[in-house]
């Protein structure tokens, strides 16, 4: 998954690094600067990972985990529901649903998958390592230290919402992925994790829909059999639960995980006030996701332009690019021939 290439093209070597092989390729170019012409990076955490400490804390766990734990919530108030719905089976009920919400736990995961970014990252990489990769780290201050000698190109990919799916299901045949054209061949391998995920965030918002109708079943029932009104409370709460999970997946799940790879800003913003002739100003901060590929941040995968004496960044990022893809992609391909074949980005640099 981490690699750094190189080819012989004129005079010196052009370094090829997808993601920490970037970082490879500029300790070459330190250690050996004669010997290289130019450096390409794609999706290098060149500030750092943040995520990478997340391994140490369980942060990338974190996120499954809340997924999960809204949804057991959620099935809890099902259960709940139905025993106010159906007298006496609050007796059996409980003690054996146990093993279906345990039993849901793991489907839930799959989908998102806790190896995502912990079990992936963590077999790739010693501890040592991660720690070294994240930012203000004793490594990432001494080559921040240094400066790149050569032309040094930078490409940044992104890749849209639901990254943490598509990253679980590119696991499944990464090596394939990183070697395979025909796997990926058109770009959308990783959509199986994204339509995994959407259809269990369909089926969330059914059973909501579900219990919003019985709750108003059970609110008319209730005038002939009273006890049905508390059994009405119980679904709409159970429907509010599976809504808010859905909820959840739809509007929370992609902010925190860019909040963990430490892809955002914070926006401040002052807000004038006034009563009669009393003025003050009061101040809220906002925090803004940024774009990624699942597991480094643009801003880190961009190298500042001050830490190079020809620090290059392609006009765009790749899009519909994750970081398990990206090496292997029809689009992150497209863009390195054409580089290497001298149409675009300092040709008499990096052409062949």
């Amino acid at each position: 998954m981490w690699t750094a290439k190189s080819g012989y093209f004129g005079s010196g070597t052009i370094l090829i690094g997808h993601s920490l092989g970037g970082l490879v390729a500029r300790e070459l170019e330190y250690n050996h600067s004669s010997s290289v012409k130019g450096i390409i990076t794609m999706g290098t955490p060149n500030q750092g990972a943040p995520v990478l400490g997340e391994l140490f804390n369980g942060g990338a766990n974190n996120l499954t985990k809340k997924v999960a734990g809204k949804a057991k919530s959620s099935v809890q108030a099902s259960v709940t529901a139905i025993c106010f719905t159906i007298p006496g089976v609050g007796f059996v009920l409980p003690a054996s649903i146990n093993l279906g919400i345990d039993g849901l736990y793991k489907y839930v995961g799959l989908p998102i998958l806790d190896k995502t970014i912990n079990g992936e990252i963590a077999q790739n990489y010693d501890a040592q390592c991660s720690k070294d990769m994240v930012p203000g780290s004793a490594y990432m201050n001494k080559i921040a230290s240094r400066k790149v000698n050569v032309p040094i190109l930078t490409f940044a990919c992104q890749e849209d919402r639901w990254q943490l799916a598509r990253l679980g299901y590119c696991t499944s045949n990464l090596p394939a992925l990183e070697t395979n054209t025909s796997v990926n061949a058109a770009g959308n391998f990783d959509m199986g994790g994204y339509n995994q995920l959407n259809s269990l965030n369909g089926t969330f918002k059914t059973v909501g829909g579900v219990h919003a109708g019985i709750a108003v079943g059970c609110a008319v029932g209730g005038f002939f059999f009273p006890y049905l009104w508390a059994a009405s409370a119980a679904h709409a709460c159970a429907s509010k639960s599976w809504y808010s999970t859905a909820g959840y997946i739809d509007d929370g799940l992609d902010f925190d995980h860019a909040v963990l790879l430490g892809s955002y800003h914070v926006d401040r913003i002052d807000t004038q006030h006034r009563f009669l002739w009393i003025k003050w100003t009061t101040t809220t901060y906002v925090t803004v996701p940024e774009p990624h590929d699942g597991v480094v941040g643009i801003n880190s995968q961009q190298l500042d332009k001050s830490k190079g004496t020809n620090v290059i960044w392609a006009n765009a990022t790749i899009k519909g690019v994750n970081h398990m893809e990206e090496f292997n992609h029809p689009n992150t391909r497209k863009e390195f021939d054409a580089v290497l074949n001298g149409k675009s980005y300092a040709p008499l640099t990096f052409q062949k």
